[in-house]
This record gives C-alpha cells, sequence and structure tokens, in this order.
C-alpha cells in the first residue's frame, strides 16, 4: 500500500501518513482533530487529535507518563507499557471495550517540543463488535499500525502550540480586590500597575508586560433627562442608539437584579498619530437608585494584530466586571 497523503492537525503540529483511499473529515472549527473512515460506511472509524500543553518543568521529569496515560488509565495496569523510540517519542497502545457495545484500540503519542511544550497525538479505533467485522477490522488495523509508526511532530512552534501557551499565562493571573474609591472595589489582576485618581473617580491600569495595553475605568452620576420613564426603558433606548453606531460591534445589553445593567460592545479604530489599528472592548455598567444613575466605564484598548494573549484578556475582565458588587457611591 503507497502511503503518499498525509494528515496535518494542529497547525503544524501533527503529521501522519495515509493511503490515498483512507476518507479524512476535517473539522471546520477545530484544527485540532479529524475522523477517518476505510470504503466500509461508518464503521469502522479512526479518530485522531492532537493536543498541546505549557509545561516549563517538563525537561525536569524523567518521562511523560502523565500525558501519555492521563487520568482515566491505571498506572499500575500491567498490559500498558510506554514505549519511547530514537526521536524521543514516547507512546503506549491498548483496547479496549466500550459500553456501546464497540471496541476500540487506542493509539497514544507524546513528545517534548522545544523546553516547555508537550503534544500529544491520541488515535482512537473504533468498530461495532461481531464476527462479520473482524476479518475487514484486522486488515485495518495492520495498515494503520504502519501508519502510526511513521507519525511525526514538526519542531516549529505551531498554532496550537501557541494557544496552549496563552491558557497556561491566563490560568497564572492571580487576582486582587482593590477599592478605587469609596464604595467600589474591583478584582484586578495582581501584577498590573496602576494609576488611582480617587478626586476624579478613574483608574488606568497598564497590562503588565505590554506598554500599550490599558484597561481605563471611570465613575460618575448621570443626570436623566426631563422624559425618563423607567429605568428598563432608558437602558433599551441607549443599548438601541449604541447598536445604531456603525462603528460598534457586538453591542450587548443585560440586566441584572436591583436595577443593575451591563452595556457591552466593541470596535476598532485607526490612530492616525501612531498609526496604528486599535482594538477596544466597552463595558457599561449600570445602578439605578435614588432617581438616578450610577454608571461605571471599563474600556480595554491593545493595538491589533500584536500578542494574542491580549485578545484574550477581553473574557478575563468580563467576569470580573459581571462579578462587581456596588455597595454605596460610585
Amino acid at each position: 500500500m503507497n502511503y503518499n497523503q498525509k494528515l496535518n492537525l494542529g497547525g503544524g503540529s501533527f503529521e501522519m501518513p495515509i493511503q490515498e483511499s483512507w476518507q479524512v473529515t476535517y473539522f471546520e472549527n477545530d484544527s485540532s482533530k479529524a475522523e477517518i473512515r476505510f470504503n466500509t460506511g461508518k464503521y469502522p472509524v479512526l479518530g485522531v487529535n492532537i493536543s498541546s500543553f505549557d509545561d516549563p518543568k517538563v525537561n525536569l521529569k524523567s518521562n511523560l507518563e502523565k500525558y501519555l496515560l492521563g487520568d482515566s488509565l491505571n498506572k499500575g495496569t500491567p498490559d500498558i507499557k510506554i514505549k519511547k523510540d530514537l526521536t524521543g517519542i514516547c507512546s503506549i497502545e491498548y483496547e479496549a471495550s466500550l459500553d456501546t457495545g464497540e471496541k476500540a484500540r487506542v493509539y497514544r503519542k507524546a513528545k517534548t517540543i522545544g523546553i516547555r511544550t508537550v503534544r500529544v497525538a491520541t488515535l482512537a479505533f473504533s468498530w461495532v463488535k461481531s464476527k462479520e467485522s473482524e476479518t475487514v477490522v484486522k486488515d485495518i488495523i495492520t495498515e494503520i499500525d504502519k501508519s502510526v509508526d511513521k507519525i511525526f511532530f514538526p519542531k516549529e512552534k505551531s498554532s496550537l502550540d501557541e494557544e496552549a501557551n496563552i491558557n497556561n499565562r491566563l490560568k497564572k493571573i492571580r487576582f486582587k480586590n482593590l477599592e478605587l474609591w469609596k464604595g467600589f472595589s474591583f478584582d484586578m489582576p495582581a501584577s498590573w500597575k496602576y494609576e488611582i485618581n480617587v478626586k476624579d473617580k478613574n483608574v488606568a491600569a497598564r497590562v503588565i508586560g505590554y506598554d500599550d495595553a490599558m484597561l481605563f475605568i471611570e465613575g460618575e452620576n448621570l443626570s436623566l433627562p426631563e422624559d425618563f420613564s423607567n429605568s428598563s426603558e432608558y437602558m433599551k433606548n441607549l443599548s438601541a442608539s449604541l447598536k445604531s453606531d456603525n462603528n460598534l460591534q457586538s453591542v450587548i445589553l443585560q440586566s441584572g437584579s436591583e436595577n443593575t445593567y451591563l452595556v457591552s460592545c466593541f470596535k476598532k479604530q485607526h490612530d492616525k498619530e501612531e498609526n496604528i489599528n486599535l482594538e477596544h472592548y466597552f463595558w457599561h455598567y449600570f445602578v439605578y437608585k435614588d432617581k438616578f444613575f450610577e454608571k461605571l466605564s471599563f474600556t480595554y484598548v491593545f493595538p491589533e494584530n500584536r500578542d494574542k494573549f491580549l485578545y484574550h484578556l477581553p473574557t478575563i475582565l468580563d467576569k470580573s466586571i459581571k462579578s462587581l458588587k456596588i455597595k454605596n457611591n460610585l
């Protein structure tokens, strides 16, 4: 059999030679997985998945056992033995009977890339157990074994590696609750640098490690128009007005308990003076009480197409903003 084609996954994380007759299904929204069928209908099927892990201490460990076995396999199982080839790839193979009546043959390979990245490829070949399927399955497994033996992990940093690094950095963010001014406390990343103006109720926070990524917070009391009817109607009109602005995207209005509202949106803007494109994320938090609105405005801004880590921070900030509580006055 000729293995003239290659299965590539994870944005350059994984390669495996495959036969031209094998039918590959890629997943549009997930570059880390694929399915292969063999001109035999729905079954048998070979599922392939590649994962990347950011582990600064990986080179201090003697093997990749925890990545190969995971939480689901018993380390003491004598039938599962870890092998290591000359290229540094560690692997295991085992078979299992599933509750659905299917059988599965699982291959898992792991390798350290660079100084802190671990890539793990998991291939699960499954079929419906029957006398008729045994001969067909046996022949296919023989061919899969040949492909699996030639699995290759390119040494270049992949998009999946970058994502793993970002996720690890996000998990390491530690927060501290700061009273920015009387009556207003907020959970902020502890490592960021802050300039707090208590008198004017504003904060400028710089993302650690980035000179041009900032979070701005402002507090104010809003005067209500003469035709004000109720807080809910006011916020709906405000949201509609923002949605009519073609520069703003993803305008979302959310209401909470005790007359609290959150409006979030996003826009891109070109800074002519610096000749750069900026990404802006906005959150406007409103509290209605005593016939006026207290408002907190959050603006997170950073240069477009810089470190992708900066694009993940809005999710972190969104959680802090949605969990904040106004004690007294802004």
